[in-house]
């Protein structure tokens, strides 16, 4: 309880440093190279670069798909094997679907900010 309460109390923080590490993430990146494998499966160079080709709102839709599919793919395992813990598919379901929009909305502002300032500087340099 004191965790949670911690949690809620630091939410601006939080988010706020969440917030520049995804920037620092995105900045450092090179998009004009080609993808690597290891850049696919690990980091946010693919993300940056679907921002980039597709747009902010594309690339959330894309991101909070894959997040939440994987989710789901997990939970559903979960409840077909036989373990002690069987989630419910309406809370599966639920789930799954709340994460969907809430990361698609956070992916959103982040991807918004991303190309904003990735436009501000090629209108600096050109």
């Amino acid at each position: 309880m004191v965790s949670f309460l911690f949690a809620i109390s630091k939410r601006k923080n939080i988010l706020l440093f969440q917030e520049q590490r995804m920037m620092a993430s995105f900045n450092k990146n090179d998009y004009s190279k080609e993808l690597k494998i290891k850049e696919i499966l690990v980091g946010n160079k693919l993300w940056g670069k679907l921002a980039l080709e597709y747009g902010a709102k594309k690339a959330a839709l894309i991101y909070s798909l894959w997040l939440s599919g994987s989710i789901f793919f997990i939970l559903y395992l979960m409840r077909t094997m036989d373990t002690f813990i069987k989630p419910d598919m309406g809370f599966i379901v639920f789930f799954c679907g709340t994460y969907l929009m809430m990361s698609y909305y956070q992916m959103h502002g982040y991807f918004r900010k991303f190309l904003a300032m990735k436009e501000s500087i090629s209108e600096k340099t050109s």
